[in-house]
């Protein structure tokens, strides 16, 4: 097996022909070698499909990588003879192409990240969405990162920050409104010598309850 650096032209295995093994959703990209397609015409250049280490591969589970237009990747035949049964295996990182800085210039700073090369092992997307992990045993912390800025980061105490312009908690609102009405109803206990919220008649202290019910209602974002 020779394997050969290739720059992957186009990454939309559904365009194709119908009559091609790599048409439809197959994972499969299109890519251009220049030592063998110098002089070939974008279409082409031979269609490669993933043999990546993971899972296994089948129908019913597996991942779902597909490189980048433009990015470089280790490719091989299955058929060297006639050029035929094309397959990519892995990235490559030629000495212009080198994302092993983007988390600590994009996203550490942003989160309170402590963590740094070579400990951080991460995705980052070219929409800038990434999710990070260190594997360092003194610092081991976990990113989820948008790029509106909205995070979810996990510190090396396991201590959990949740960052956005909106955070909603599903499925959890109703009890949530239950522990603020205990809540309440304890601070008034407590306020009225064990008289119950239900059972206060002073309109001033009935008007605080309900000020701080609606107060948390929108809080909760009712």
């Amino acid at each position: 097996m020779n394997l050969q650096i290739g720059k992957v032209m186009n990454n939309n295995s559904a365009t194709a022909l119908p009559t091609d093994d790599a048409f439809g959703q197959t994972g499969a990209v299109q890519i251009y070698i220049e030592s063998l397609m110098h002089g070939f015409l974008p279409t082409q250049y031979h269609w490669f499909r993933p043999a990546n280490a993971g899972t296994g591969g089948s129908s019913s589970f597996g991942t779902s990588c597909i490189p980048e237009i433009g990015s470089y990747v280790w490719c091989f035949y299955e058929d060297e003879l006639l050029y035929k049964k094309g397959f990519y295996v892995w990235n490559v990182n030629l000495l212009f192409t080198n994302p092993h800085d983007l988390y600590q210039d994009n996203i550490q700073p942003k989160v309170g990240s402590t963590s740094v090369y070579p400990d951080v092992k991460y995705i980052y997307l070219k929409n800038g969405i990434c999710i990070g992990m260190s594997s360092s045993l003194t610092t081991p912390e976990i990113t989820i990162y948008h790029p509106t800025g909205s995070n979810i980061f996990i510190d090396t105490t396991g201590s959990i920050s949740i960052n956005g312009t909106l955070v909603s908690i599903k499925n959890e609102v109703q009890s949530m409104k239950t522990l603020i009405d205990g809540l309440l109803d304890l601070l008034t206990n407590f306020a009225t010598a064990g008289t119950s919220a239900a059972q206060i008649t002073d309109p001033a202290t009935k008007i605080l309850i309900a000020a701080e019910k609606v107060k948390w209602a929108l809080l909760l974002k009712e």
